[in-house]
């Protein structure tokens, strides 16, 4: 049986598949849509792990893993808001433009919003007096009444 007619089709048809198949894996940033990847840090350089990146116009948002890296996806080309938050730190906003195939690499650092509250880290407790009488029937409020009123 002769196979040469056949040899014709099989490149096209590799180069075909290699393109549309494993040239994503292969090459990540290739295609119509754009990846951001990056690290968030606090001001010493130390990773911020579980600090959340979002880009709101997309619906977008991921959390950094414990070396406070991270990965967006698939995004169309375009100019984001990115927001970078976390409970103990002040959010950060950066403005970034991705074209279509392009991969970008952020590191984005966050403020602590009290830093001496991050590394003091003690238990206080506070001890009161006072001459009223608390209605705890309430359960959403608590009403003070004065202990003169009731007798």
């Amino acid at each position: 049986m002769d196979y040469s007619h056949s040899k014709k089709f099989l490149l096209p048809f590799l180069l075909f598949l290699f393109s549309s198949q494993l040239a994503p894996l292969l090459f990540p940033f290739s295609g119509n849509s754009a990846t951001i990847k990056g690290r968030v840090l606090d001001l010493y350089g130390q990773p911020i792990a579980g600090a959340v990146v979002e880009i709101k116009e997309l619906g977008l948002k991921v959390s950094c893993d414990e070396q406070g890296n991270f990965i967006l996806k698939n995004l169309p080309p375009g100019k984001y808001k990115i927001i970078f938050s976390h409970p103990y730190f002040m959010p950060g906003l950066l403005t970034l433009e991705v074209k279509a195939g392009e991969g970008r690499w952020v590191e984005f650092g966050l403020k602590a919003k009290t830093p001496k509250l991050l590394t003091l880290r003690e238990e206080v407790t506070v001890v009161a007096q006072a001459d009223s009488v608390i209605d705890v029937s309430l359960p959403s409020h608590r009403t003070i009444i004065p202990q003169s009123v009731l007798t």
